[in-house]
């Protein structure tokens, strides 16, 4: 049976979320999001608006809209109390910084950030979304490639 303390908590915590999920998160840009990670990890960069604007989108196609939005919920979870992050995961610190990871490492391999010597200064170029393959098991025959390119 469940006691009137736990379903209060409950119900309270699935209403936050809810009326997270249907306003606050749609109310969040992913790229104001996107952007606005990427200058707390970086520090100050100059990239165009554009450029931004498509990395933002590459990324969120590539990563997931559904599980981005997730991110942004954990995010916003420490303003809801403490009843909804009981709710969420267990350890939303990890999923988070597995996301950061992942977001650092798709803009500093797709855009001219390691080659400009300060990009608080300097522009950077975003060159489209290049993420390398992260699969363990991956096998590659660079062998064949450039036999069938030479020939």
């Amino acid at each position: 049976m469940l006691s009137r303390r736990a379903f209060l908590k409950t119900a309270l915590g699935t209403l936050g979320l809810t009326g997270l999920v249907g306003v606050g998160v749609s109310a969040f840009a992913v790229e104001g999001f996107l952007g606005a990670r990427l200058h707390r990890l970086l520090g100050v960069f100059t990239l165009t608006d554009a450029q931004m604007k498509k990395f933002c989108s590459d990324f969120s196609r590539d990563y997931g809209r559904r599980k981005l939005y997730a991110i942004m919920l954990i995010e916003q979870v420490p303003a809801l109390g403490p009843v909804a992050g009981g709710l969420l995961l267990r350890r939303p610190r990890v999923v988070v910084e597995k996301f950061e990871r992942k977001l650092l490492t798709a803009f500093i391999v797709s855009t001219s950030y390691l080659q400009v010597s300060d990009p608080a200064v300097e522009p950077i170029e975003y060159r489209g979304l290049n993420i390398p393959c992260s699969n363990p098991f991956a096998r590659f025959d660079f062998d064949a490639v450039s036999a069938r390119h030479s020939g």
